[in-house]
């Protein structure tokens, strides 16, 4: 490589100095020295975190998909609701619910 200036700190002159181009990969070396494999933990942490945000993402395609497609078959959602209702009452029937609160919980249901 051609020689490089730099001004000297203690007299202030410009001095000239050859330098050699480093090794493909000698500089690389520098740079993740000290930077080690991630830990699992972090690695566990990052992928559950990615998986909430896709949970959250996956949910709102759904829902405007489900809004989308009750506007086109009003009548096959209207079979749909009353299979959810039927399903929802044969589990909590025990607990002597309100119709208010079977319709809210459908709504949290596909929310």
């Amino acid at each position: 490589m051609s020689a490089v200036g730099y001004l000297g700190r203690a007299t202030g002159t410009l001095r000239l100095c050859n330098f050699r181009p480093l090794a493909p990969g000698a500089a690389r070396w520098l740079s993740m020295e000290g930077l080690k494999e991630m830990p699992e933990r972090e690695k566990a942490q990052e992928a559950v975190y990615f998986n909430k945000e896709e949970e959250k993402l996956l949910r709102g395609v759904l829902k405007k998909i489900k809004s989308q497609a009750d506007k086109v078959d009003k009548h096959a959602a209207a079979g749909q609701d009353a299979a959810d209702l039927s399903a929802l009452k044969e589990i909590v029937h025990k607990y002597n619910m309100s119709q208010e609160d079977l319709a809210a919980l459908l709504t949290w249901k596909h929310s």
